[in-house]
């Protein structure tokens, strides 16, 4: 299970930093705000907050080398997006 959990973090913490580029633009992000009345970074800096945490306990399934190195990625790319994150929505501005 550990194993899973980490591993599926790895790759979780790929696409939510994927998505902070993808979905800052300011195109897409008019619309999503009309589709889901949630500003998408807001919703990004909470998926990687759950992220961070599954990455946490992926530790448990860390049998090699390669998947330690993978959860300390992990773990270490979901802190510095949710710091980022955190830095755009509490200090800069958001526009709703």
């Amino acid at each position: 299970m550990g194993k899973i959990l980490n591993t599926w973090s790895f790759f979780m913490v790929l696409l939510s930093g994927g998505l902070v580029f993808v979905l800052s633009t300011n195109i897409l992000t008019s619309y999503f705000i009309q589709w889901v009345g949630v500003h998408p970074l807001k919703m990004i800096y909470y998926f990687t907050m759950i992220v961070f945490f599954v990455g946490i306990i992926g530790f448990s399934g860390v049998t090699n080398w390669k998947g330690a190195i993978r959860s300390v990625i992990t773990v270490g790319l979901a802190a510095f997006i949710i710091v980022f994150l955190a830095y755009i929505i509490y200090v800069g501005n958001l526009p709703e």
